[in-house]
């Protein structure tokens, strides 16, 4: 058994309305369950915190790595100014007047929907 003394009757009167106990022990009662399982939640929460926090710092990793291999590919098929392009919002100039024998993007024309076209085509890479 438990007696507490002296408790300011502001308090009582708080821990019953929060409580919706009718007597200052019931609602201390009530508050102190209601406080474990709170601090069960916070600690529930706080790992989920570190587990998302870790998954997002992961996928930036892997998103970091894929721009890398992105550039490194860009780079390798002397395309450098497409992705550049692309990135920075820019539009390639017109394509020269012989299309059979190069496939430029068009002043118009987004890296995304150049590549649809070469596929359309039959010239985009399988």
């Amino acid at each position: 058994m438990l007696t507490i003394r002296d408790i300011p009757d502001g308090l009582v009167n708080q821990a019953k309305a929060a409580t919706g106990k009718g007597t200052g022990s019931q609602a201390f009662i009530a508050g102190v369950q209601l406080m474990i399982r709170q601090a069960d939640l916070l600690q529930d929460l706080r790992d989920e915190n570190a587990r998302l926090k870790d998954l997002v710092r992961a996928q930036g990793q892997t998103i970091e790595r894929a721009r890398s291999a992105a550039m490194h590919l860009v780079e390798a098929t002397g395309q450098g100014d497409l992705l550049a392009d692309a990135v920075l919002g820019r539009r390639r100039p017109a394509a020269a007047a012989d299309e059979s024998a190069v496939i430029s993007p068009r002043a118009d024309e987004s890296i995304h929907m150049f590549m649809s076209r070469l596929s359309r085509q039959g010239r985009g890479a399988e």
